[in-house]
């Protein structure tokens, strides 16, 4: 078993560096070496892993799959050799979140202080959230947890495991003092006319808003809006909302701390979607004291009533 985990991480390198000649530069073996311990592999699975091109060679389908399970298997590694060396207090060890754009706003702040307290020596690493590349870095190691409204098939994608914690709220969102709302004040439904006489903007870093602002705008209400801003970045959107008329799909956990003016939704019938929200991490973690502190940590924290009310 040993042997076969060495195979693999030349197998990693080569794809790593994309030739055999810098593969063994690196790892300071010979060519012969490292074409030995793919065709050992090669054997053992009855496929082939690696294919050749005018500039190298890079992995096959097939490869690819062990590849990703290669790269998971590192960093499960890595942290099994944490937790078994004698050690392991003065050793650092890292936690690699990837958070949606309103989990890396600081909503999490006293939660991750908590953590701090629990593992000093813990290093949280903190990165946006790609919805395309979500379960490939949580397949690969690059991640080792998620928060955000990414759903799994647990048959598709067994090896991970979903926390749910709270639920949000997709709706229409404006300034508080926004001339809409005392449209809708003198003139009630009838004022849904005018929701489309004021400018949009389209948040675009998560597809559930961009998708509902693109679809269920012009669905209810027969025509697409006046889209003249479209920004991955939410703090962006927040701050052009606030001190103009646009108006934009958003959830209220990313307005919740909003103020001077305040954002605020739109009272209007929008295909209102109810999105929980939660944590995924690779099943194989669930045994990891920092997994189960944060995991533990995060439920408290979120299902406390205060808590979810400062946050929605």
């Amino acid at each position: 078993m040993l042997d076969k985990f060495t195979h693999l991480f030349r197998f990693q390198a080569i794809v790593e560096e994309g030739s055999m000649h810098s593969a063994a530069a690196r790892l300071n073996l010979t060519q012969p070496a490292l074409s030995r311990s793919i065709a050992i592999l090669e054997e053992s699975f009855g496929r082939q892993l690696l294919e050749r091109h005018a500039r190298g060679v890079r992995p096959t389908p097939f490869g690819e799959r062990v590849l990703n399970n290669t790269l998971r298997l590192n960093r499960y590694l890595e942290i099994s050799e944490r937790e078994l060396n004698a050690d392991a207090e003065q050793r650092q060890v890292s936690l690699r979140l990837g958070l949606g754009p309103t989990w890396r706003s600081g909503l999490l702040t006293p939660v991750f202080e908590e953590m701090r307290k629990l593992h000093p020596e813990m290093l949280i690493e903190i990165t946006p959230l790609l919805e395309n590349r979500v379960i490939a870095d949580l397949n690969e190691g690059k991640l080792d947890a998620v928060f955000g409204g990414t759903r799994i098939d647990r048959r598709q994608q067994p090896q991970l495991l979903s926390h749910d914690f709270i639920t949000i709220n997709i709706h229409i969102t404006a300034r508080e003092n926004h001339p809409i709302f005392e449209c809708l004040k003198k003139e009630g439904p009838r004022a849904e006319r005018y929701i489309l006489d004021y400018p949009w903007i389209i948040y675009s870093e998560l597809a559930l808003y961009a998708d509902d602002s693109d679809r269920s705008i012009s669905k209810r209400f027969g025509r697409e809006p006046d889209v003249w801003m479209k920004s991955s970045d939410l703090m962006t959107v927040l701050t052009t909302l606030q001190h103009s008329d646009t108006l934009c799909v958003l959830s209220d956990l990313a307005i919740s701390s909003t103020a001077n003016p305040r954002l605020v939704p739109v009272p209007i019938d929008l295909r209102r979607k109810h999105i929980p929200l939660g944590l995924i991490h690779r099943r194989e973690l669930s045994d990891w004291p920092l997994m189960i502190n944060f995991v533990e940590l995060c439920r408290k924290y979120l299902e406390n009533t205060d808590a979810s009310t400062s946050l929605l």
